[in-house]
């Protein structure tokens, strides 16, 4: 009988250590959308457009963690962050005023980063960013508990262009 039990606990015993290991930051989640200010140009018309981003980070419900950079496309930005009160978040698609739900409910807590300016020299730490920064289009570098961490996004989601009328 206890041959047949201690298989059991080991793997239970396993099993609990990877899930207390696991880093707080569940997910990232990040739209870009083009904005062209005025009206909608003609198809041979070429207009200056703006860019904006919106980024959200999912996280382990309660767990305290310190945010210490973000790198967009290899760029380094200040932010700032805005607790998420309410689960699901919606945005707007584009032009046609459609929305769509930009973070799923969630039990975990939910943070909006807001970027500020553009950091230069933007800063390195370690060797570890370098392998991030080329394969991800987002790097969120955070601590919790004395540890350091990344939170990964190969690819921002694309929304269709709006213009601003």
């Amino acid at each position: 009988m206890l041959c047949k039990i201690f298989p059991l606990i080991c793997f239970l015993f396993a099993g609990n250590i990877a899930v207390s290991q696991t880093a707080p930051v569940k997910k990232i989640i990040a739209y870009r959308q083009s904005v062209i200010p005025g009206k909608k140009p003609a198809p041979e018309e070429t207009v200056k457009k703006n860019e904006q981003l919106s980024l959200y980070a999912e996280i382990v419900k309660s767990k305290k963690i310190k945010f210490s950079g973000i790198w967009i496309d290899n760029e380094y930005y200040l932010f700032t962050l805005k607790k998420v009160t309410k689960t699901p978040v919606e945005k707007s698609t584009g032009d046609g005023g459609g929305k769509f739900i930009a973070v799923p409910k969630t039990a975990n807590d939910v943070y909006e980063i807001v970027l500020g300016k553009k950091q230069e020299p933007a800063p390195r730490p370690g060797t570890m960013l370098g392998n991030n920064l080329q394969n991800n289009e987002v790097v969120l570098y955070y601590s919790y508990n004395g540890k350091q961490y990344f939170a990964l996004l190969k690819k921002i989601k694309q929304l269709e262009t709006i213009s601003l009328m």
